[in-house]
């Protein structure tokens, strides 16, 4: 009896070498690999040592002998690579380093295609275990009574327990308590019914570790049956952190939004403490500003947990004695571990064991601690510094308004610059200090026209509809001893009967208050700045009546969806990210976000390299009415997460084959033995 017929696509012919009790084929090029298969070889071993890319292969085996089993050997034994080949629809998968686990599957394979299949009595389903010994979330099969069957070694990493504690017990002990009853009430319900009481497709799920505190977790499964039992396979992905950076971007976001609104120190520090306790999960917080004298810090706002740790007052820290004060001072975040055990703690006896302290600006300082012996995560690190910048430039906004308001009252009250003038605009009355201001002298200034000291026209019209004792205020440069300075002129009609008819004209020097807008609106630049680098696509949007019309866009947004800023603003957003066949749901979300609603859903948006899907957030800034709604768009690209559902479906595909095939040889030679 001739030798089985394996086609090997290699570059050359070393793993074929390995297969050598096989009759072997070596093909490199793509009609090579067309003509072999037209010959129905028995097993068909790909590699990715050829320019042929192997999920082409793999197509061309499909279209030409569907029957006949593939096995995916890279050189790069990736993880990756095993998922990859799977998902493009591998029977199986090795390694090309594995040359005698290769050798024995390609036989299994060889043999399978004329073996019965089917699992005999008392064989427990176990996974491919050089898939599943290699992934780093848990995979796991249970039977019809939720006794876990098998598990990979991911289970002690993820829930804490070995292997061997887990094999043989329901699957409710990597469960809360409170989900017991639902689970067995659930499994009994679909193998009874068929009835499906969740999705099966990454669904989001409370987990319990082995030490009893609970964990986020993804899970997606699916069922196969063999030897008339049923059975659950589950991959499951620990994805805490992840929801924990979700959440804690979400409530930053809010924060932000939150600190544009606050009006003075106190309030833009307590949004701070709320947001550092309630989405960087850091309870035990406070906001300190020096002092006018320079001595200490003291608590501008603290959280509820460091009052009820601390007191009601929180206790100020004096200059150079707390380790706040040296961070402080030297500008720079830190990560303070052990606390009560470091030189210099303000109180060496405190219940804190380690601290987060953020500056903001030169002039506070955020600190959270812990009063467990905890590990900052990196991102709480990044997001407690965001935060800080983004309550420096609301701090530094309050102080720029306070100012303003200070200024305008000190120039309305003492520097006034008064003239009376009549309606051909003519110079009747003036007092000293505008004479002084304008550097002419008061006999050339009366009887002369506006326009020897003010470079613009005023508007005559808005002037002559003015009602007597009614204001008009208008922006001018006037020309000074100084220069052209800008300034705010305060025109009042005179009123009836008056000796003289015309209006009082009260001349503000504002050189100062433009320079503070003009700080302003840096500091505004500069807040706008911190969300470029967010690295989900953002868009600024106008919604009106419905049309989301973009203001502008961020550096990812150009990169992810392909259009540049210059493109887009001006433009419907729907033009550019909806996909060819539309979204139904676009202009709900449009129309919920124009009415000042958060807009959260999950979509399918056109980019730059195709289709991809994201987690959308609409976050409304200000509605001006018939202008419409400012809103900013948030994209967050979770299409990985929907490839890695699609992925276990193949897994699950694939473990019932291998399954299958061990079990045909062994009842193959059970046969032999008997014969």
């Amino acid at each position: 009896m001739s030798a089985p017929r394996v086609v090997v696509v290699d570059g050359d012919d070393g793993l074929a070498r390995e297969l050598s009790t096989f009759e072997t084929l070596v093909v490199t090029e793509r009609p090579a690999v067309r003509a072999a298969l037209s010959e129905t070889p028995d097993c068909v071993v790909v590699t990715d040592g050829t320019t042929v890319p192997v999920a082409d292969v793999l197509a061309t085996v499909r279209d030409i002998a569907p029957d006949v089993p593939t096995i995916v050997a890279p050189y790069d034994g990736s993880e990756q690579a095993a998922t990859d080949a799977l998902g493009a629809g591998a029977d199986d998968y090795v390694p090309a380093n594995r040359p005698e686990t290769l050798r024995g599957r390609v036989g299994d394979a060889v043999g399978e295609r004329s073996a019965e299949a089917g699992l005999g009595a008392g064989r427990t389903p176990v996974p491919l275990e050089s898939i599943a010994g290699s992934l780093s979330e848990v995979l796991v099969t249970i039977d019809a009574d939720s006794t876990v069957r098998y598990v990979n070694d991911a289970v002690a990493e993820v829930f804490g327990y070995e292997r061997s504690a887990v094999e043989g017990e329901s699957l409710t002990m990597l469960m809360p308590d409170r989900f017991h009853d639902a689970h067995h009430d659930g499994v009994a319900r679909y193998l009874a019914a068929g009835e499906r009481a969740l999705d099966w497709s990454a669904i989001e799920l409370p987990g319990q570790h082995a030490d009893g505190h609970e964990i986020e977790l993804e899970i997606s499964f699916g069922e196969f049956t063999d030897g008339g039992e049923r059975y659950f396979t589950g991959l499951i992905r620990d994805v805490t952190a992840e929801a924990d950076r979700e959440a804690a971007l979400s409530e930053l976001y809010e924060a932000s939004q939150r600190l544009l609104l606050a009006t003075t120190p106190a309030e833009i520090a307590q949004v701070t403490v709320e947001t550092a306790s309630e989405a960087l999960n850091l309870p035990v917080s406070g906001v300190y500003r020096e002092s006018a004298d320079g001595e200490r810090l003291e608590p501008l706002a603290t959280s509820e947990g460091a009052r009820d740790l601390f007191g009601d007052p929180v206790p100020v820290l004096s200059a150079g004695d707390s380790l706040a004060w040296e961070t402080y001072r030297d500008g720079e975040t830190r990560v303070i571990d052990d606390v009560d055990d470091r030189p210099g703690a303000h109180n060496p006896g405190t219940p804190i064991r380690t601290e987060l302290q953020v500056p903001i600006g030169d002039r506070w300082l955020l600190v959270s601690g812990s009063t467990d012996d905890r590990t900052f995560e990196d991102y709480q690190i990044d997001f407690a510094e965001l935060l800080a910048a983004a309550t420096e430039a609301a701090f530094q906004r309050a102080d720029r308004d306070a100012e303003l308001k200070r200024y305008e009252t000190i120039v309305r009250s003492i520097d006034e610059r008064v003239c009376v003038i009549d309606s051909e605009f003519t110079v009747q009355m003036a007092n000293e200090a505008l004479c002084s201001f304008v550097g002419i002298p008061r006999e050339e200034l009366l009887g002369a026209s506006v326009g020897s000291f003010l470079e613009s026209r005023v508007d005559t019209t808005a002037l002559s509809a003015a009602d007597p004792g009614e204001s008009i205020t208008v922006e001018v440069n006037v020309v000074t001893a100084e220069g052209r300075v800008p300034c705010e002129v305060d025109l009042t009609a005179l009123p009836p009967g008056a000796q003289l008819e015309g209006f009082v004209a009260a001349v503000h020097d504002i050189s100062d208050r433009k320079a503070v807008e003009q700080s302003l609106a840096a500091q505004r630049d500069r807040f706008a700045r911190l969300f470029e680098n967010i690295p989900d696509p953002v868009v600024e949007a106008r919604i009106v009546d419905g049309t989301p019309v973009v203001e502008s866009v961020n550096a990812a947004f150009e990169d992810v969806f392909g259009y540049d800023e210059a493109t887009v603003v001006g433009e419907d957003l729907n033009e550019f990210v909806l996909p060819p066949d539309g979204d139904a749901r676009a202009s709900l979300l449009d129309r919920r976000a124009e009415d000042g609603s958060l807009v959260e859903a999950e979509l399918r948006r056109e980019t730059a390299k195709g289709i991809r899907d994201f987690l959308f957030r609409g976050i409304p800034v200000e509605a001006s009415g018939d202008a419409g709604t400012l809103a900013f768009g948030i994209y967050t690209d979770i299409t990985d997460q929907r490839l890695r559902e699609r992925r276990l479906g193949v897994l699950n595909r694939v473990f019932r084959h291998n399954i299958r095939n061990d079990m045909s040889v062994v009842l193959g030679r059970a046969r032999h033995l008997v014969e």
